[in-house]
């Protein structure tokens, strides 16, 4: 009973924040152990989001990123974050993405 309590309250916040934001997307993502939530320009590409994710986590231009949905779907880079956002949310209006890394050129 709490936790379906909890769930509504957090339904309800993420609500009345896209009314609010109508032109941003709430995102959550989770990389290693780390997990950082943002409000992103709905217009943003996903390579933009990509490229903040490496800065934002320090990420060696050695590695490869890659965003994942949270049904572990990959996404086009070219893809704006609205479009991502309505293909791929979740019940409660998030867009849960996870961030994998992976070594090249040797690294």
């Amino acid at each position: 009973m709490a936790h379906q309590l909890a769930y509504a309250q957090h339904v309800a916040i993420m609500q009345t924040l896209m009314r609010k934001h109508q032109r941003y997307v709430p995102v959550i993502l989770t990389y290693d152990t780390k997990t950082v939530k943002w409000s992103v320009n709905e217009q943003m590409l996903l390579a933009s989001l990509l490229q903040c994710v490496r800065s934002k986590f320090e990420v060696s231009s050695s590695h490869a990123l890659f965003l994942l949905t949270k049904g572990g779907n990959t996404i086009n880079m070219s893809d704006t974050m609205k479009d991502v956002h309505a293909r791929y949310k979740s019940d409660d209006g998030v867009l849960y993405m996870t961030c994998m890394v992976e070594n090249v050129f040797g690294g």
